[in-house]
């Protein structure tokens, strides 16, 4: 509800992409290369579009990201609810490696700027360094969204593949008994309409997800590979192997290896779910919970994360 916080940033931005645009003369001409100069032209428009695109989510979509970031973390508690974690933990060591291997390729974004002692030069530093690392958030946060996306799959697919199905398979085998207690049936259902309806909220949210940061994360992934490419072949056409240049080769490499990874996990959890053989799972004689798995099956072939 803060909208005249709202209205700061978005002044901000806009001051510091006009001035990043209109000081463009002053930033490439460190570089007499017309090619490297080039290069720089192609950022700044880069940069200006993913501009345009964060003021846009930010003004137009603003309650949907609240919403959709809330609907993750409740995901989340639903989550330790269900499995009864006392750990409160966000995925385990390969999560932890690639958040790790995320901030330390943001080091590199220091490596390409040369510090001189001018007050104009210092400030179309400030605005280059707010403008390009606004572009990169783009890719940063879509790496985060996926990489949640893949950690609730996996913990979702990991306690319905060793706790939930042992529950429903002490139900087949021993079903004489649970007539006289029928307590455990019922906890054993419950569980299992309730991953039903995670399994369908993480496809829902993975659903937002996409459509808000589908066309933002394409825009930025052209232009880190295009930078990619123009820095290397000039860097191998030229000789010039300058640990700046190269710097921001890896650094950028890095970005799309690890977004590329997070998401590959996700997709790699959304497969699972038809190898878990849910068919296969003895529930109760009633017919209902025998059409509410027809129906989640049926539509996991729709559902799968694309």
């Amino acid at each position: 509800n803060r909208r005249g916080y709202l209205w700061i940033c978005l002044v901000i931005r806009l001051l510091a992409s006009c001035f990043y645009g209109y000081s463009y003369d002053a930033w490439s001409g460190q570089y007499e290369d017309m090619y490297l100069r080039a290069f720089f032209g192609f950022r700044l428009i880069g940069c200006l579009i993913c501009s345009v695109i964060i003021l846009v989510m930010q003004f137009w979509f603003g309650e949907e990201l609240i919403n959709l970031v809330n609907r993750f973390l409740q995901l989340f508690r639903r989550m330790q609810s269900l499995t009864n974690s006392p750990k409160n933990r966000f995925g385990d060591r390969a999560e932890f490696l690639l958040m790790f291997s995320k901030v330390f390729s943001l080091l590199f974004v220091f490596m390409a700027f040369r510090l001189m002692l001018s007050p104009w030069f210092l400030l179309t530093l400030v605005c280059d360094l707010y403008t390009s690392v606004g572009t990169g958030m783009i890719t940063h946060l879509c790496f985060v969204g996926y990489l949640s996306i893949g950690v609730l799959y996996r913990d979702l697919n990991n306690y319905v593949d060793c706790q939930l199905r042992a529950q429903l398979r002490s139900l087949n085998g021993e079903n004489n008994s649970f007539r006289n207690n029928p307590q455990p049936t019922r906890q054993a259902i419950s569980n299992l309409d309730k991953c039903l309806y995670l399994y369908d909220e993480i496809h829902q949210v993975s659903r937002s997800f996409q459509q808000l940061f589908d066309l933002p994360l394409f825009l930025s992934l052209a232009q880190s590979l295009l930078a990619m490419s123009m820095v290397s072949y000039h860097a191998i056409l030229r000789r010039q192997y300058s640990f700046n240049l190269w710097g921001l080769v890896i650094k950028l490499l890095i970005d799309v290896v690890l977004l590329t990874m997070s998401v590959h996990s996700a997709v790699n959890g959304s497969r699972l779910i038809r190898r878990l053989s849910f068919e296969n799972f003895y529930v109760t004689d009633s017919q209902s919970y025998h059409q509410k798995l027809e129906l989640f099956l049926g539509r996991l072939q729709h559902q799968e994360l694309r």
